[in-house]
């Protein structure tokens, strides 16, 4: 990727003027870019140049009178990287969105329907942690060594969004063929050998689980969904292997 800098004027010291745009201007940009999903459209930085956000977090540099789309950054005199913090603020919108939309319309009675229960150590009096989670990825081990140090509750949901793990849909009918989970799970933790095992009826449970992450948009694992054992709703969202954050909802 090419990078392009640009000496913008006094208009980036007083912010991006004009940020809205109309609808004979989105419609522009998108013409522009045919085939391209935009989620919001604003004016750049330098005149005659517009932002167009994707819902992957991308951000692309669209001059639309001549159909041109810079690929890079944009840079003040000064040496400030303005694309940079545009797309933190992008990502982290998204990311916002993303948590208010999985809370607002996670059930933990569907969830229940397909989840695989696992009790840590006599589980959590408060809460019950959805996993969604694949068992060769590192950063799920990581998450599920430190709850099987602690009293946690845990529902796994498996789900497979790394193509590179190949090895991963057999672990999982593994799982949840054995009449003892747990321990499978334990020795998977641990890289211990284990006799693999598969049915169709653990074939079948794990595409439910699959579908069901893919419902949720989840794009990758861990994600854990906090679940209130009282009221059965929602109450928070972690992504990744955040022990300090899956900490609050142990003790």
């Amino acid at each position: 990727m090419r990078k392009v800098r640009a000496i913008v004027l006094s208009m980036v010291a007083c912010g991006t003027l004009f940020a809205q745009v109309s609808d004979a201007e989105r419609a522009l940009v998108q013409d522009a870019i045919p085939g391209t999903q935009l989620a919001k459209v604003e004016k750049g930085e330098i005149e005659g140049l517009y932002k167009a956000f994707m819902d992957n977090g991308r951000i692309l540099y669209v001059y639309p009178f001549g159909k041109k789309i810079i690929f890079g950054d944009i840079y003040t005199s000064a040496g400030v990287n303005l694309s940079e913090a545009d797309r933190i603020a992008w990502q982290t919108e998204l990311s916002g969105k993303k948590h208010e939309n999985l809370k607002n319309n996670v059930k933990y009675e569907d969830i229940k329907k397909l989840s695989l229960p696992i009790e840590y150590n006599g589980g959590n009096d408060k809460y019950i942690l959805v996993m969604i989670t694949d068992p060769q990825c590192p950063y799920c081990k990581k998450a599920e060594e430190f709850l099987a140090s602690k009293k946690a509750s845990v529902e796994y949901v498996y789900s497979v969004v790394v193509h590179q793990h190949t090895l991963a849909p057999e672990m999982i009918e593994t799982i949840l063929s054995s009449k003892d989970p747990k321990s499978v799970i334990m020795k998977y933790i641990k890289n211990e050998a284990v006799a693999s095992v598969k049915s169709d009826k653990s074939a079948k449970r794990y595409e439910a689980m699959n579908e069901y992450a893919r419902t949720m948009g989840i794009t990758g694992t861990p994600m854990f969904v906090v679940i209130d054992k009282k009221t059965k709703k929602p109450v928070d969202l972690i992504e990744g292997a955040r022990t300090d954050e899956l900490q609050k909802y142990i003790d």
